[in-house]
């Protein structure tokens, strides 16, 4: 049995090896035209190359030209943050117009006759005589905001209301991963855990600079302070790529993901915990940041 194969193995390379000679001749005078020579191994390599260079300039095309906009699960940056833009103002947009809605029904109601013109609330602060001997707080109610603050002055779950975002873009994480564990403030999750795949990079929510590298219990830790006082924190990743002091660009990778007990030894799930704060305040990512 290993004879035939090898004896077939030889017959078939002896026939890629040989020379076979093609000729083209007139039918009527059966004078010949043009001849050439052909190995069957030439054909074969230059079509191996034809394949290679067709797939390496298919490649190029879609990876260093606008083309790979049109690939399918491709979003560009600039892309993406432009249509949540778009979607900001489109909502304020939204907004203007219930408003004047509402006003041009007023007034129809008051051409009609159906309502008074000082029946309808002014919205106008202008127009509004305020007594302000009435707002002035009584010396009970300074005692309870005293007492209110001071109470709260460490409570990391109340809530800020007002949050500097404008003109940030935060971006996530890892690009493809979703929510396993969400926020829980009075549960004491300050933050949200996302199961992604191993050796996924995890970038930088916003630009800042590195300001804590360290190995913990559940992998390596990196934390990231940005301006307007804002810090990123970022757990279970199985490899750093920045150190501490290191400048760090939105959306640039600073660690691997990999750090995931799983039930399954080969599985290739890992999992990212990811917290964002504010002078010293848990936020919830997921109001900040499209998963």
């Amino acid at each position: 049995m290993k004879k035939e194969l090898s004896s077939k193995y030889k017959r078939f390379w002896r026939k890629m090896r040989t020379l076979y000679r093609f000729t083209a001749s007139n039918e009527n005078s059966l004078e010949e035209e043009f001849t050439f020579r052909l190995v069957p191994m030439q054909i074969f390599l230059f079509a191996v190359f034809a394949a290679f260079f067709i797939i390496l300039l298919t490649s190029f095309v879609l990876l260093f030209t606008p083309m790979k906009a049109y690939m399918p699960g491709f979003v560009d940056r600039r892309l993406r943050k432009e249509i949540v833009r778009n979607a900001a103002v489109l909502d304020s947009l939204s907004d203007i117009v219930t408003m004047q809605e509402e006003y041009i029904h007023n007034i129809r109601r008051v051409m009609k006759g159906d309502i008074a013109v000082d029946s309808l609330p002014s919205y106008d602060s202008l127009t509004i005589q305020v007594n302000l001997d009435s707002l002035q707080a009584s010396q009970a109610t300074k005692q309870y905001v005293r007492q209110f603050e001071e109470e709260e002055k460490f409570n990391l779950a109340a809530k800020i209301t007002e949050i500097p975002t404008e003109g940030l873009f935060f971006y996530k994480p890892v690009q493809r991963g979703i929510i396993s564990v969400k926020f829980d403030r009075y549960a004491k999750h300050f933050g949200i855990d996302l199961l992604t795949h191993k050796q996924e990079p995890v970038q930088a929510t916003l630009d800042g600079t590195v300001v804590l590298c360290c190995l913990g219990i559940d992998g390596y830790i990196i934390q990231v302070q940005h301006k307007n006082n804002f810090i990123s924190l970022y757990r279970h990743t199985s490899e750093l790529l920045k150190k501490e002091g290191d400048k760090v660009k939105a959306g640039e990778a600073i660690a691997i993901a990999g750090m995931y007990e799983s039930e399954k030894p080969d599985s290739e799930a890992a999992l990212v915990h990811f917290e964002l704060w504010y002078k010293g305040n848990p936020l919830n990512p997921e109001e900040y940041i499209i998963f």
